[in-house]
């Protein structure tokens, strides 16, 4: 596949994309994938309450290196980040796998891997190493795969939860901040996990945010970034996985995790919804939208029951 149904801008930024990570690390294959690849949608926009959100795709690239030493390698892998991610180019999320952990995956029939070899457009390839062959998980394999991991997913989100609202009764507001950061990772992983099948190996709440947006417009209300202030409160909960525990300078207030508990809260209703009815279209086919199986009503009766997280709409208990 080629890049020909992108602008030429866009092609010309992603072949000096490719020239600047194998000018920076051993790779044997840069493959494009995601929100530019051939058929998928690069923008998103969605109304709510006369709110217009809007989101851009920037690219998504995996880089297969021959040795696992090499793809484990953060520090390489965040000084490429860096000089690809400068201002001015379209933002960049990296993916970096050894080869034998890639074919292993897909040989494995992870959907999201499966997708990647079949839509992504190779931007390098050394020509020593070939993908494994990889067919698709049969639809109910894929119903009970997804049912337990949104089950697992939303359990751990719960303990995250009442860790954090242990803490914000001690008024360790930074400890609070890291356990919430946790149970929003949480979610997030759970929408992967089920209409993907992949969990990537990353703790930032932005790139994982970037994986998800593209499986329902609504999540682009959950944490809006048109403004200053939304974008400082996102970034207090997303520099919580390392500053709040590293950092004696991290700073959150009681005020900012009641907001972002709030918010924590929605996506916890929202994730459930749109896991829900993911999971019960693998009943009815992979490609067929729930609202078109017959065997299925207009009021399904959720196939996994999802735990209580929070009470009084995520906001804390006033005494």
């Amino acid at each position: 596949m080629s890049l020909s149904h992108l602008s030429l801008r866009k092609q010309k930024e992603l072949r000096s994309t490719a020239v600047i990570i194998r000018a920076m690390a051993p790779v044997e294959m840069i493959i494009l994938f995601g929100g530019h690849a051939p058929g998928k949608q690069v923008e998103k926009i969605y109304q709510r309450d006369g709110v217009v959100y809007k989101y851009k795709s920037g690219f998504d690239v995996l880089v297969v290196t021959e040795d696992k030493l090499t793809a484990n390698n953060t520090l390489l892998w965040d000084r490429v980040a860096d000089r690809l991610n400068r201002p001015g180019r379209t933002p960049i999320t990296l993916l970096q796998y050894s080869i034998d952990d890639l074919n292993l995956k897909i040989g494995q029939r992870y959907p999201f891997f499966v997708d990647i070899k079949k839509h992504g457009i190779a931007l390098y390839d050394s020509n020593r190493f070939k993908l494994a062959k990889g067919e698709e998980l049969m639809p109910e394999q894929r119903y009970n795969a997804a049912k337990e991991n949104l089950k697992i997913c939303f359990k751990d989100s719960r303990e995250f939860y009442f860790g954090f609202k242990v803490y914000v009764a001690r008024r360790n507001y930074k400890i609070a901040a890291f356990l919430l950061h946790q149970a929003a990772e949480k979610l997030y992983h759970a929408i992967l996990l089920v209409f993907t099948g992949y969990q990537p190996k990353l703790h930032e709440l932005d790139k994982l945010w970037k994986f998800t947006i593209g499986y329902s417009p609504l999540l682009l209300s959950i944490f809006p970034r048109n403004t200053i202030e939304e974008k400082h409160l996102f970034n207090k909960l997303k520099n919580a996985y390392v500053d709040a525990r590293y950092k004696q300078t991290y700073r959150i207030s009681k005020g900012q995790l009641e907001e972002l508990s709030r918010r924590i809260f929605s996506l916890r209703l929202l994730t459930g919804k749109i896991c829900q009815e993911k999971i019960a279209s693998f009943r009815c086919g992979p490609e067929v939208p729930l609202v078109d199986c017959s065997n299925v009503s207009a009021n399904p009766k959720p196939s996994v029951k999802i735990p209580k997280i929070v009470d009084n709409h995520g906001s804390f208990t006033r005494r």
